[in-house]
């Protein structure tokens, strides 16, 4: 969706069908168009008012099955994890059960069978994209409620560092 000649990113269909996507996968809303395009800058406001997006419906969603007690229990990695599938999916209900309790096998196992079916039949598991979150966010050992806490300590203690 790049248009190199002008410099701008174009809408373009996404490839789950659906909505046009335009940019870092903006899925277009009522009333937006964006038909001349739109300008590298405009692209990453847009991802960033995307990402808050997702956030924020990761925490509302996850605090109210659970609690923000629980929200803040988690690590920075299961947050940051449980907001990137709300900016793909649009919510982190299917995967709540399994960060809360911190069951890396199952996170895992959801996150390896997330994907959608393409507008010809075809379905697409996310392969690369979905390992990298399993890599990044569901591999490294800082999910435990200990883990979290020292690493707010150590944050704290070290404002130089």
């Amino acid at each position: 969706g790049y248009d190199e000649t002008n410099k701008v990113w174009i809408p373009h269909e996404s490839l789950e069908g659906g909505k046009k996507t335009i940019a870092f996968g903006h899925k277009l809303k009522e009333g937006e168009t964006f038909s001349e395009g739109i300008s590298i800058s405009r692209a990453k406001e847009i991802l960033v008012e995307d990402t808050m997006d997702a956030y924020r419906r990761a925490y509302k969603s996850y605090k109210n099955k659970y609690s923000e007690d629980e929200w803040n229990k988690l690590s920075n990695k299961s947050k940051v994890a449980l907001t990137e599938l709300s900016y793909n999916i649009g919510n982190t209900k299917d995967y709540e059960a399994a960060f809360h309790s911190k069951d890396k096998k199952e996170a895992t196992r959801l996150i390896r069978e997330r994907g959608y079916t393409g507008t010809e039949g075809e379905v697409n598991t996310l392969g690369p994209r979905n390992e990298q979150i399993i890599r990044d966010y569901i591999t490294p050992d800082d999910w435990s409620e200990e883990t979290s806490y020292m690493n707010q300590w150590n944050k704290e203690d070290n404002i130089f560092a």
